[in-house]
């Protein structure tokens, strides 16, 4: 974008789709989106499967490495959850590996 001769500089972060002519373009991979839902007490869900932080922890790192196609990460908070403990799963669910979290509204 040009504004009266000069460029601008700043930009954002963005993603593109590939060109569709590509004839070379690999398989897609079958994404699949996760739900967390955190619990007032310490307890989440992972797609509606009851779990505890530890548990969810293992279970994000196997979905994350073993298939690669996690995509983004919902997470949401419960009722009237405490920030920090949805924080909490946030920061962790990073360390699993996942670039994309996103949160839900309840």
């Amino acid at each position: 974008m040009e504004r009266r001769g000069r460029r601008l500089t700043c930009g954002l972060e963005t993603l593109l789709p590939e060109d569709s002519t590509r004839v070379d373009r690999p398989a897609p991979v079958e994404f699949h989106d996760i739900v967390i839902t955190v619990h007032r007490g310490g307890g989440v869900d992972l797609n509606r499967e009851a779990l505890d932080i530890p548990r969810l922890r293992e279970r994000l790192a196997r979905l994350f490495l073993d298939s690669g196609a996690v995509n983004v990460v919902f997470v949401r908070g419960d009722g009237d959850v405490e920030f920090a403990d949805v924080a909490e799963v946030i920061d962790m669910t990073r360390g699993s590996g996942v670039k994309r979290i996103a949160l839900m509204p309840n």
